[in-house]
């Protein structure tokens, strides 16, 4: 009994040898597309835009304004205006006749005024409401 192996040991080794050649040989005669990597998703298609088209508007006729007129002052320099003289004034003595202050349309333009150190109005009334 020395040669006789126990059949337990001889029997896992025949097992072990019969699932390892099952093994290889499903291995083997695997289809290849088990191996590959999954396909990767197209992104979807971008949706179609459409874009109206603009509608037509005719502008309103429009006529330009007309600018306001000029006002029409009495004096503008130059002429036709007063020239008021204040206290303090040497003039002011001699052609007010003796009054503190006074208007007079003696002098042409507010230049003239201005040199005899007097205030320059383009009316009476503002000549008047000043002195």
């Amino acid at each position: 009994m020395e040669n006789e192996r126990p059949r337990f040991v001889w029997g896992l080794k025949h097992w072990a040898l019969i699932l390892g050649a099952i093994i290889a040989i499903s291995l083997a005669y695997l289809p290849a597309a088990c191996f590959t990597p999954p396909e990767i998703p197209s992104a979807p298609a971008p949706p179609t835009v459409t874009v109206p088209e603009a509608p037509t508007v005719e502008a309103p006729k429009v006529e330009a304004p007309q600018a306001p007129e000029a006002p029409q002052t009495p004096g503008m320099p130059g002429g036709g205006g007063n020239c008021c003289l204040r206290t303090g004034n040497a003039k002011a003595k001699s052609k007010c006749g003796g009054a503190e202050t006074c208007c007079t349309p003696e002098y042409d333009s507010s230049g003239d005024c201005e040199d005899v150190k007097g205030f320059w109005f383009f009316s009476k009334e503002g000549c008047a409401g000043a002195c």
